[in-house]
């Protein structure tokens, strides 16, 4: 496969209106057949589609300009829109764009001898008839039979190349969701426009695409199953984390509880020395409960903390 010199590896010249379905289907298609995504290389071409909706008979914007000029070929949509004259004496924009990238690619031409060896336009048969006549003194198409080629083509190649879309073409009218590289049809035409771009055979071209999907697809299962292990882990040290921090309440809550159990013994003291038999009683209860519950049953020992506490409050000793 030749390295890209051009930042996009084709142009894709086209009728807006009966074409734009099929422009964007066939770019995403090129972009994708081939793509090397298991090293992260996500199109395996770029491929320059100009999104204007401008009508024809106008002159080429500076974008479609600097598309064509940074463009390695031109995938020309042929129809029999596209052969037709402008009006008034105007060129269609088919046309421009076609001699536009001829006059950037191989500059001003012999008018005598101007065919090109090895121009790079493919076209892409859309709708009409394409003939070559093959005769030596000839060998050109046959301008008599072949009605969707602008005459600006004439005596350009030495043997063109192009690919019937003809039968795509009226998949997409049955059915609009036919243009999609699940579809055999539509892949075998992808195949062949990216073959020449790339110059490698077709099913060389399909064969590395499978290859390249299953390193793709494997790579994602790996990538899934490093996804569970890591949730796996991080559910276990969640539960690893909540145990320890249960822990750490229950030792936290002992500790408020000895706490208050040591209050309640420095309170008895104090009601003994006044011979508070009754308030060194309910001291004694709740010293031995505080002992005796665990931190998160002690609903009881909050209870009771609340009335010694009232009840020293009370007798004014708190």
């Amino acid at each position: 496969m030749n390295k890209r010199v051009y930042p996009f590896d084709a142009f894709i010249s086209y009728s807006q209106i009966p074409d734009k379905g099929l422009a964007i289907s066939l770019r995403e298609a090129l972009m994708e057949l081939g793509a090397k995504k298991y090293l992260l290389q996500f199109r395996s071409l770029e491929i320059f589609r100009d999104e204007s909706s401008t009508a024809g008979n106008k002159p080429l914007s500076q974008k479609i300009r600097e598309g064509i000029d940074q463009s390695n070929y031109l995938i020309l949509l042929a129809r029999p829109e596209n052969a037709a004259p402008g009006k008034e004496d105007k060129k269609n924009w088919v046309e421009e764009e076609i001699e536009y990238f001829i006059a950037s690619k191989y500059g001003d031409l012999d008018p005598i001898n101007r065919r090109i060896e090895g121009l790079k336009i493919i076209i892409c048969l859309v709708d009409g008839e394409i003939f070559w006549d093959y005769r030596e003194n000839v060998h050109d198409f046959d301008w008599a039979k072949t009605n969707c080629l602008h005459p600006c083509l004439k005596n350009r190649f030495i043997e063109p190349v192009w690919v019937d879309l003809r039968g795509v073409k009226t998949k997409e009218l049955e059915n609009p969701t036919s243009l999609s590289l699940q579809y055999p049809l539509f892949k075998q035409k992808v195949a062949e426009i990216s073959s020449k771009i790339k110059n490698i055979s077709v099913d060389d071209l399909i064969a590395d695409d499978i290859r390249y999907k299953r390193l793709w697809s494997a790579l994602l299962g790996s990538a899934f199953a490093a996804i569970l292990v890591l949730m796996v882990v991080a559910i276990v040290l969640g539960a690893d984390y909540r145990k320890e921090e249960n822990i750490a309440k229950q030792n936290l809550g002992r500790y408020k509880i000895e706490e208050f159990a040591r209050s309640l013994r420095d309170g008895r003291t104090y009601f003994e020395a006044q011979n508070d038999t009754l308030a060194c009683k309910q001291f004694s209860v709740a010293n031995e409960t505080a002992h005796a519950e665990e931190y998160e049953d002690s609903a009881l020992i909050k209870s009771q903390l609340n009335e010694l506490n009232n009840y020293l409050k009370l007798c004014n000793c708190k």
